[in-house]
């Protein structure tokens, strides 16, 4: 089968405010959209780990679904991590360390009563 990733499939998980005060969304990335070029169909991966029930209601009255957007892997500048903002802590900072490596968000203190 031969096939190309064509968009990143995300879900807003929620919203932050950056450092000047602008509200901005939070995002998380859910899969993939797939073109198979042999039947010329389009396929749909997602990540087992996403699980659609953890994300907020909505407001409009339709709590049963959830909205899931595409964006291009191209317009990122980065590995096909999409056009949407990465994602960022829930305190609203970025989980990169100093080697701008990302963090896993758990405490290494093995001491402390909540390492999470």
């Amino acid at each position: 089968m031969s096939y190309k990733k064509i968009r990143d499939i995300v879900a807003r998980t929620g919203e932050y405010q950056d450092g000047h005060g602008k509200s901005k969304g939070r995002y998380v990335n859910a899969g993939s959209l797939l073109y198979n070029h042999d039947d010329k169909s389009y396929f749909i991966l997602l990540k087992r780990t996403f699980n659609p029930a953890g994300l907020p209601a909505s407001d409009k009255g339709e709590s049963d679904a959830v909205v899931l957007s595409c964006f291009d892997p191209e317009r990122s500048g980065g590995k096909g991590s999409g056009s949407y903002p990465r994602q960022l802590s829930e305190k609203g900072g970025d989980q990169s360390n100093q080697y701008g490596k990302q963090s896993s968000g758990y405490s290494h203190d093995l001491d402390d009563p909540v390492p999470f």
